[in-house]
């Protein structure tokens, strides 16, 4: 069991912690359900600077410390991004929906999934979409609050229908969905039943 003579700081925020910090530039960077993203002094705690995000960040931060930018999601929909030295905000992508994972970097591009059951690949520097993927339908969307990783060209991430994905994140090539195929199939026979139905009504007028 620690005592308080090991712990070298403690920094309080304003309602509870589920994002974990990423360390970069010798700074601590982390998310509170708040509403805001801190960024602290590693060696002894002192805020360097806060930023209101306008709902909780759940969602962990990704750093890049050759940009000076952090990339975080915020429960009120938006990915961020925030200069490391002193929090201003660079650019924000609405998306409509809770971000809840952390984003993953890849050169010039940043993925991240949403809980409105989209994917999306974004260029880190001026936040504009590069392409969005929804592994569902109309009939069936889920969450993903799965983060994504990437080695080489290959994206994974899952989903909350226990689904996991690989894209390819440089021909921005998107397989097909198992579930678009079924939905369509299922259109089709429903389609089917309604037109036999409607005939067979017709015929015994």
């Amino acid at each position: 069991i620690g005592t308080d003579k090991e712990k070298n700081w403690e920094f309080t925020t304003g309602d509870e912690i589920l994002s974990s910090p990423t360390y970069v530039n010798k700074s601590v960077i982390f998310g509170s359900n708040d509403g805001s993203i801190y960024c602290l002094n590693k060696s002894n705690g002192d805020l360097i600077w806060k930023k209101d995000l306008n709902n909780k960040v759940i969602s962990s931060p990704t750093a890049d410390k050759h940009d000076n930018s952090v990339y975080v999601g915020s429960d009120e929909g938006n990915l961020t991004c925030l200069d490391i030295r002193d929090g201003t905000i660079k650019w924000s992508h609405s998306v409509g929906d809770k971000i809840q994972t952390t984003p993953a970097l890849k050169e010039n591009l940043l993925a991240f999934g949403s809980n409105n059951g989209n994917f999306y690949v974004l260029n880190k520097y001026t936040g504009a979409e590069e392409f969005t993927y929804n592994p569902g339908t109309i009939l069936f969307n889920s969450a993903i609050t799965s983060s994504p990783v990437i080695n080489g060209n290959s994206l994974f991430f899952g989903d909350d229908s226990g689904n996991v994905y690989s894209l390819n994140i440089e021909k921005y090539e998107v397989p097909g969905s198992a579930q678009l195929y079924w939905a369509l199939a299922v259109l089709v026979i429903v389609l089917v039943i309604v037109v036999v139905a409607v005939k067979k009504i017709k015929g015994r007028k």
